[in-house]
C-alpha cells in the first residue's frame, strides 16, 4: 500500500463524537485531502455494528467491500456518502482516502422536518422497491433480520465490550424477540453528534458518513430520528413521512433505540443521558469533489459490453460544458467527448426539435421516401458549408460516412469505365473511423493491426503526415511519388484530414497543403476526399478546415460528430455535381445504404444545432475561444518541460508530450494517459493518444471543448489542466 505523507494533520470528529471511526484533514502541497479509517480498526469498535457486519455478508476489514457499499448508495442518487479514492496506510492502519460533498454546518434546531420526514420516506420507500429484502448480495430474508442480528452480535460482543454487553443483554434480546418482522431493511441514515451532514435548501441533503455494514428495519432508522428531534419535531417528522407512506409502529423498537446507542459508546464520551441533552450538531467536510475509486472491485454488477475493463463513471446528467455522473462528481468536458458537442449539454431547443419531429415523423426508409426535414437540412447545410450544388448523403457516424466516401469513388470511377482504378491514398498517422473499409484507410497502426488479415494491403497506399519544416506546397507535392509507386492508372482517390485529430492531436500543413494536393489529384484524375468528421462544422474555426488557408473545393467532404452535436447519431458527406450526375446518369443508384440513413429524428437535431451555431455565431466564438486556449497553452509549454509543442486551429487543440531531457518522445508510451488520468480525477475529461511517432510511441493530448465555450471556462480548463501536469513521466 502507499504511504500517504502526514504534514498538517487536522482530526475533524474528535471530542464528542460517539463515533469508533475517525476521520482527518491532510493540507498537502497539492491541496487538502480526506482519510478515513475504518471503525473496525480501532480498540472500541462497536459489536452491534461488527455484528452487523457479520449478518449481511460483509467482511469490515475488507475496505474494497467497504468502497463497494459507498458506490452502491451514492448510485441510488437519494443521499451523499464519502468517495473512496483509494486504498492507503496512514498512521499504521489501512484507510480510505476519500472526498466529501461540500455543506454548511448547522444544528437541527433548524430542520423543516416535515420535509426532512417527506426525504426519509422517499429513501424508504426507494429501497424497499430496491431489494425487498435486507441485501442484494446475500438476500437474506428480512424475517429473520432479528434472530440473526440477535445471534451475530452474540458471536462478537463478548471480545469487544463484555461488561456493557452482559448488562443490557436480557433486556436487548427480550425487545428483540418481541418485535415484528420488518418489512424490509433500509441503510441507516442517522449518526449523531458531530455527524457529517450536506445542508441543503433549510434541512440535510442527506448524512454523508453511511456505514457500509448500517443497515437495519425501518422502524429502527425512523426510531433514531425520534430520539435526534425535538417532539415538535418528530411530530412534523411523522406528518412528512406519512405524505409519502405509512409511517410503522416504532413502539417495539423505541427501548432498543436507547440501548443500541448506550452499546455505541465510546470510551471518553459523555454518558448516554448527557449526549441525549446536548445540541445536535452535523458539518460538512471538504474538499466538496466526489471522485471514483478505480479498483475494479468497487464495479457492481453490469451486462454493459464496456470498450475495456477500466473502470467507468456512470454519467446521468449534463449542461453546457460540464457532466456530472451518479456520485455527483462534475467534470469540465476538455473534449467533447471524442470532440462531438460542439453547441455544449443540455440545449432544450434540440430536444424539443426532436420530440416534435418524432411527433410528426419519426422514420422512413431511404429506399421508399425522402422527408421534409432532410431536404430542408441538405439546402441549409450546403449553404453553410459553402457548397451550393452539392449533394447530401445522411449516415449515422463518421465510420459510415467514410466508408460511403470510399465506395462513392470506387464507384464513380466504374461509371466512368475505369473499374481499374480502386486504391484510397492515405496518411500516416491518420484515423478514419472504426468500420472495416474506414479503418483499412487509417494509418494509425494499434487500432488497424488486429484486422490487418481482413484488409486487401495494396489498396491503400500510404504518404507520410504533414512536414511543418516544409512549405505547403513542397510538402504536398510528396504525393505525386506515392501515385507514381501505387500506379496512377489504378488510384481512385486521397483522402486526408486537413487538421488531423485523434492520430496527432491538431497537426495541420501550412498553407499551400491543400491547394496543391487538390491540383495534383485533378492532374491524375483521383478525387480530393478530405474528412472533417472532426474538424469541420466550425470546430477549427471555419465551417471547413480545408478552407482555412486555401480557397479549396475537395470533390467529397466527409462530416460527423458535429452536425448534431451528440444530441442524434448523424453524419454524412457532401458530393460534388460531377459525382452525383455520374452515378445517377449510369448505373442511376448508388450501390450502398444503410437502414437508419436520413433518419428524421437524428436530422431534426442537425437542423436544430445549425440554427443555434450560426445564431450564436459560433464559428468566430471558437477562433477566439481557440486563440486563448493556444495562447494558455503556451503558458503551459514555458512551465512544464515535458510539454513539447501545442498547436492547434480554433477548438482543435493539441499538447504533445515527452522527455523534458531528449526533448523526444518518450521510450514507452503512457505520459498522455497519466496526465489524462490526473486529470480525469481533477474534474477534466481529455482525449488522450499514443503512437504518433511510430505506431506504438508518441504521447498527446487532443484538445476541443464546445464552441460554446466562455472566456472564464477556458481560464478553468487551463488551471485543471496546470494541475494534472504535474504528475511524473
Amino acid at each position: 500500500m502507499k504511504t500517504v505523507p502526514e504534514p498538517a494533520i487536522t482530526e475533524l470528529n474528535a471530542g464528542e463524537s460517539s463515533r469508533a471511526s475517525h476521520v482527518w484533514r491532510v493540507d498537502l502541497p497539492t491541496g487538502p485531502q480526506i482519510y478515513r479509517r475504518s471503525w473496525w480498526a480501532s480498540p472500541e469498535v462497536s459489536a452491534f455494528m461488527l455484528g452487523l457486519s457479520k449478518l449481511f455478508g460483509v467482511d469490515p476489514r475488507d475496505l474494497h467491500a467497504t468502497a463497494e457499499a459507498y458506490r452502491f448508495w451514492g448510485s441510488l442518487e437519494v443521499w451523499a456518502v464519502p468517495q473512496p479514492l483509494g486504498l492507503v496506510e496512514f498512521r499504521g492502519t489501512p484507510a480510505l482516502r476519500v472526498e466529501f460533498v461540500e455543506g454548511e454546518s448547522g444544528t437541527f434546531e433548524a430542520v423543516e422536518a416535515r420535509e426532512l420526514g417527506r426525504k426519509v420516506a422517499r429513501i424508504h420507500t426507494h429501497t424497499a422497491d430496491f431489494f425487498g429484502d435486507v441485501n442484494g448480495k446475500t438476500r437474506q430474508p428480512i424475517k429473520e433480520f432479528y434472530p440473526r442480528a440477535l445471534q451475530a452480535i452474540r458471536e462478537v460482543a463478548p471480545s469487544y465490550q463484555p461488561a456493557k454487553w452482559q448488562a443490557h443483554w436480557a433486556e436487548v434480546e427480550k425487545i428483540f424477540a418481541a418485535a415484528p418482522p420488518p418489512s424490509f431493511a433500509v441503510p441507516m441514515l442517522l449518526d449523531w453528534n458531530e455527524s457529517q451532514f450536506v445542508w441543503r435548501g433549510g434541512f440535510p441533503f442527506a448524512l454523508v458518513d453511511v456505514e457500509a455494514s448500517a443497515f437495519a428495519p425501518p422502524e429502527l432508522d425512523l426510531a433514531f430520528w425520534e430520539v435526534l428531534l425535538s417532539a415538535a419535531q418528530a411530530q412534523d417528522f411523522a406528518a412528512g413521512y406519512r405524505e409519502i407512506c405509512p409511517l410503522p409502529d416504532l413502539s417495539p423498537v423505541r427501548p432498543a433505540c436507547r440501548l443500541i446507542l448506550l452499546a455505541l459508546e465510546s470510551e471518553g464520551s459523555p454518558p448516554l443521558e448527557k449526549w441525549l441533552g446536548l445540541p445536535a450538531h452535523f458539518t460538512a467536510l471538504s474538499p466538496h469533489s466526489f471522485l471514483r475509486l478505480d479498483a475494479p472491485e468497487a464495479q457492481p454488477m453490469s451486462n454493459v459490453f464496456y470498450r475495456s475493463s477500466k473502470t467507468y463513471p456512470v454519467a446521468q446528467k449534463a449542461e453546457g460544458i460540464y457532466i456530472w455522473d451518479t456520485t455527483g462528481k462534475r467534470y469540465l468536458d476538455g473534449s467533447s467527448g471524442a470532440l462531438v458537442a460542439n453547441i455544449g449539454h443540455g440545449r432544450q431547443a434540440v430536444a424539443q426539435a426532436m420530440a416534435a419531429q418524432a411527433l410528426k415523423l419519426e422514420f422512413v426508409h431511404g429506399s421508399q421516401f425522402s422527408s421534409e426535414v432532410l431536404e430542408e437540412y441538405a439546402s441549409r447545410l450546403a449553404q453553410f458549408l459553402e457548397l451550393p450544388d452539392y449533394r447530401f448523403w445522411a449516415v449515422s457516424g463518421g465510420s459510415e460516412a467514410n466508408e460511403s466516401a470510399i465506395k462513392l469513388a470506387r464507384q464513380y470511377h466504374v461509371e466512368r469505365g475505369q473499374p481499374e482504378r480502386f486504391k484510397i491514398i492515405t496518411r500516416v498517422p491518420s484515423y478514419h473511423g472504426a468500420s472495416l473499409g474506414a479503418l483499412a484507410a487509417s494509418g494509425m497502426g494499434a487500432r488497424r493491426e488486429l484486422y490487418t488479415p481482413l484488409m486487401r494491403g495494396d489498396a491503400w497506399p500510404k504518404m507520410p503526415k504533414p512536414d511543418p519544416q516544409l512549405s505547403g506546397e513542397e510538402d504536398a507535392e510528396r504525393l505525386r511519388a506515392v501515385i507514381e509507386q501505387a500506379g496512377p492508372e489504378t488510384v481512385a482517390a486521397f483522402m486526408c484530414e486537413p487538421v488531423v485529430g485523434a492520430s496527432d492531436a491538431a497537426l495541420a500543413p501550412n498553407a499551400g497543403y491543400h491547394a496543391r494536393i487538390a491540383e495534383i489529384c485533378r492532374e491524375y484524375g483521383i478525387l480530393f476526399i478530405s474528412d472533417e468528421v472532426m474538424a469541420g462544422m466550425g470546430r477549427c474555426g471555419a465551417p471547413l478546415a480545408v478552407r482555412l488557408h486555401d480557397q479549396v473545393t475537395p470533390d467529397i467532404v466527409v462530416l460527423g460528430k458535429g452536425l448534431a452535436a451528440g444530441y442524434a447519431p448523424l453524419a454524412g458527406l457532401m458530393a460534388s455535381p460531377q459525382l452525383y450526375d455520374t452515378v445517377m446518369g449510369g448505373s442511376g443508384a448508388f450501390k450502398h445504404g444503410f437502414t437508419y440513413a436520413g433518419h428524421p429524428v437524428s436530422v431534426a437535431a442537425g437542423l436544430s444545432v445549425l440554427d443555434i451555431v450560426e445564431s450564436e455565431h459560433l464559428v468566430g466564438a471558437a477562433r477566439e475561444r481557440g486563440a486563448q486556449l493556444l495562447a494558455g497553452l503556451q503558458e503551459l509549454q514555458r512551465q512544464h518541460p515535458q510539454v513539447l509543442e501545442v498547436r492547434g486551429q480554433g477548438l482543435l487543440l493539441g499538447v504533445v508530450l515527452g522527455d523534458p531531457t531528449t526533448r523526444q518522445a518518450m521510450h514507452k508510451a503512457g505520459l498522455a494517459d497519466q496526465v489524462a488520468a490526473r486529470a480525469r480525477e481533477l474534474g477534466l475529461l481529455t482525449y488522450p493518444g499514443t503512437g504518433a511517432v511510430d505506431g506504438v510511441r508518441g504521447d498527446h493530448l487532443l484538445l476541443g471543448p464546445p464552441l460554446s465555450l466562455s472566456g472564464a471556462e477556458a481560464d478553468e480548463l487551463l488551471g485543471l489542466l496546470a494541475d494534472a501536469l504535474k504528475v511524473e513521466g
